[in-house]
């Protein structure tokens, strides 16, 4: 009580600024912990150390959930308890005395903050599986611990260094790749590897690499040579997903799921997201339509090809339906889940799937075959640009501007970890600012530019001379569409995006 502040909070906190105070900075903490785990008033929280109470009050308090916590040391229990009973908070907060290996039930999400440090290296394993015991399926634990470098892990824990013997006596400290190795031994819990900023740069730098040297060696030599090679090995694993899906996912109710309609969700808000998504899946707004538009061999149909790549793009988007539907259902997992339904809900999925370890990583094969050939064809048309205009040369070009896409990507990589809880548009990260600025703003008037562009200045003998052999009737419709259809539908999606 001489030196702790009034929550009496003794772990690691987290400053905001250089001016935050310790104790602005150890609530900011709490609140941190709280917003990672999405907590709600429909959760039930276990925290495996209660300390003085400091998370179990402030997450009750403050997100209205329910939290049971654990101690052995009767001081803190009894000041806990008391502090609680004060506050009013008895029916919310539950306060055991009891070895945190004792515990049962199931619970929503799991708290440890600074506690693994007491567990000692040769029981990491056990402590981890009592967590993913404590755990509902589709539970969430949030695990705070002070750490030490990987190549000092192995001398530390045969060693007592100056802490070990005169602060923390039986204390250990362990390495995040410790950490991992108990979590892969010894459960089924997913250990989240976007919260490893250099982890996240290293493959950001990969993929950004992989572009410069595609696009470096040319329209012939690298992009049509990639796409000739990547696209149908797509269709071929994505193929493989469907056949998966049939054989251990719940098909029926995935059928049901994408095909049987349900008219009373219907509304006028409805075509505006279906156009929404038609306009994003097809690139339309971007530089991917156009770089592969402007490639096409001169004897090439615009008008059959177009319906071409439509078709072929719903029938993609429908087997990645059937191929990742069926799963989430036949496993109990939330089919509206948005990013954390790949990246978190199938992960979970693939872990206790049969072949599992060969579907999971066929799976991501795919996925990032899909957004290496987006990645490729959204830098093309800038390259494009720079080397034709005789401004530097097409290395030169994919070089910079590569690095600038490198540099800006940091943002995101942060986004996942460190920067997850700063804010730029709102109270939004970096990474959903940009996407919002994208989405909202970019595309929807890019799309809006290149329709009136094609539609009013582009002269109707030219663009008739590019279709090559176009029924004159089809082109009319099409002119007429383009010039006043189309520019009114993107700016009715650009004016329904931003009231939403």
């Amino acid at each position: 009580k001489l030196f702790l502040d009034k929550r009496m909070m003794y772990s690691s906190a987290i400053y905001k600024t250089k001016s935050t105070t310790l104790e602005n900075a150890a609530v900011h903490k709490l609140d941190v912990i709280c917003k990672k785990l999405h907590l709600s008033k429909s959760d039930h929280v276990i925290e495996i150390g209660t300390g003085w109470g400091g998370f179990a009050i402030y997450a009750a308090k403050n997100y209205g959930c329910k939290v049971t916590t654990t101690t052995i040391s009767i001081e803190q229990y009894n000041y806990t308890k008391n502090k609680i009973k004060a506050m009013g908070l008895s029916k919310q907060i539950k306060v055991l005395l009891k070895d945190y290996r004792l515990l049962n039930g199931k619970y929503d999400k799991l708290v440890s903050i600074e506690m693994i440090e007491a567990v000692g290296h040769q029981f990491y394993d056990e402590y981890f599986k009592v967590i993913s015991r404590l755990l509902k399926k589709e539970g969430d634990a949030l695990i705070q611990a002070i750490t030490i470098k990987d190549q000092r892990y192995s001398h530390s824990i045969k060693s007592v260094d100056f802490i070990q013997k005169y602060i923390f006596p039986g204390s250990c400290i362990p390495s995040l790749t410790a950490i991992q190795n108990s979590l892969t031994n010894s459960t089924d819990l997913v250990y989240i590897v976007t919260s490893s900023p250099s982890r996240l740069l290293f493959w950001h730098s990969i993929f950004i690499a992989l572009n410069i040297i595609i696009i470096s060696a040319g329209v012939i030599g690298g992009i049509e040579r990639m796409v000739r090679l990547l696209m149908p090995a797509l269709f071929i694993l994505m193929m493989v997903m469907v056949v998966n899906a049939m054989i251990n996912g719940d098909f029926a109710r995935g059928l049901s799921f994408l095909f049987a309609p349900d008219f009373s969700e219907v509304d006028a808000t409805t075509f505006l997201r279906a156009m929404g998504q038609a306009f994003f899946s097809l690139s339309l707004g971007m530089g991917s339509i156009m770089c592969y538009g402007a490639y096409m061999p001169q004897e090439e149909n615009i008008f059959r090809t177009s319906l071409t790549v439509a078709g072929l793009d719903t029938l993609i988007a429908i087997l990645a339906g059937l191929a990742i539907f069926p799963i989430i259902f036949a496993y109990g997992l939330e089919p509206g889940a948005g990013p954390g339904l790949v990246f978190v809900s199938l992960l979970s999925a693939f872990v206790d799937m049969p072949l599992g370890n060969i579907v999971g990583p066929a799976f991501f094969a795919l996925l990032s075959i899909a957004a290496l050939s987006s990645a490729i064809s959204l830098l093309e048309p800038s390259v494009a640009y720079f080397e034709e205009e005789n401004i530097v040369s097409r290395f030169s070009a994919a070089l910079t501007l590569g690095l600038f896409a490198w540099v800006i990507g940091i943002g995101s990589v942060l986004s996942f970890n460190d920067w997850s809880d700063i804010s730029f548009i709102g109270d939004l990260n970096f990474l959903d600012s940009i996407d919002y600025l994208a989405n909202q703003f970019l595309m929807p008037i890019g799309g809006m530019m290149v329709a009136i562009f094609a539609g009013w200045f582009l002269k109707p003998n030219l663009a008739l001379d590019e279709f090559s052999d176009i029924d004159l009737v089809i082109f009319k419709v099409w002119r007429f569409f383009i010039k006043f259809i189309s520019p009114v539908l993107v700016a009715a999606v650009f004016i329904y995006q931003l009231v939403s």
